[in-house]
């Protein structure tokens, strides 16, 4: 059974706003998240960064592992003391994958490369890299992809896809990237709205099949989910929409033996 985590960043109304300050304390939510049946977290950046004492302690001690680091790091000139600061963190809670985005400029291309290898040398060596493979960066398609993979050139670079993407070609992600892929960001995204995954659960089932075929055996975190950016965001309601979205997902992954 493949492990399904709670991404924090949507239970943060706080995400996409100036400052990014966090909202919510996490460690007040994982009882609730333990009990409805997450394996872990993806914890977004700044539940730890911008968290006070008292709660990295509660997050470091929590029953709940943090799986994944999901980073907003710059891979830019000028932004060593952001990955060293990042580097530390991952260290003191023993995290084993640091989820990062590289930028959108191909000229950079060559810089992004660099500070990655840089960065892989400065973490410990359990953790491992997964770049978040979407619009909005040079990732954004396969090809490109298997490219800066292929000149990173180390096994600790992984990448992430979002298969539940109406324009996302799981069979030429697979095809350019295959067992490098070893996480799924969830989310169902239309008409500029997330969505419930049960809305359209038979496009959900196929895409799952898709995967399984491909011989996915990585792990999935919900990321985003009904709720998420309204203008009456309830973090309430989107944890409950995010755990009928696990429910779901573990339900169909077993079902087709993923």
């Amino acid at each position: 059974m493949p492990k399904i985590l709670l991404n924090t960043v949507l239970l943060e109304k706080n995400r996409w706003k100036d400052g990014q300050i966090p909202s919510i304390q996490v460690s007040e939510w994982i009882p609730s998240i333990k009990e409805n049946g997450f394996d872990g977290l993806e914890i977004w950046q700044n539940h730890l960064l911008k968290a006070r004492g008292e709660e990295k302690a509660r997050l470091r001690q929590g029953k709940l592992p943090i799986e994944v680091f999901n980073s907003y790091i710059k891979f830019e000139d000028g932004h060593e003391d952001e990955r060293a600061k990042v580097v530390d963190f991952v260290t003191e809670i023993q995290c084993k994958a640091v989820k990062f985005n590289l930028g959108h400029s191909m000229e950079y291309k060559s810089k992004y490369i660099t500070h990655v290898k840089e960065l892989l040398n400065q973490l410990p060596h359990f953790c491992e890299l997964r770049c978040e493979c979407h619009p909005g960066t040079i990732m954004e398609e396969p090809e490109t992809a298997y490219q800066v993979f292929d000149q990173i050139g180390s096994n600790r670079v992984k990448a992430i896809i979002h298969p539940f993407h109406d324009q996302v070609n799981i069979e030429k992600w697979f095809q350019h990237l295959g067992s490098s892929i070893t996480h799924a960001h969830v989310s169902l995204y239309r008409n500029q709205l997330f969505h419930l995954l049960s809305s359209d659960e038979s496009f959900v089932r196929k895409r799952i099949t898709q995967l399984h075929d491909l011989q996915f055996k990585g792990s999935y975190s919900i990321e985003f989910t009904a709720g998420v950016a309204t203008g009456d965001e309830n973090t309430d309601q989107v944890f409950t929409n995010a755990s009928e979205d696990q429910y779901l997902l573990r339900q169909l992954t077993s079902e087709l033996g993923v």
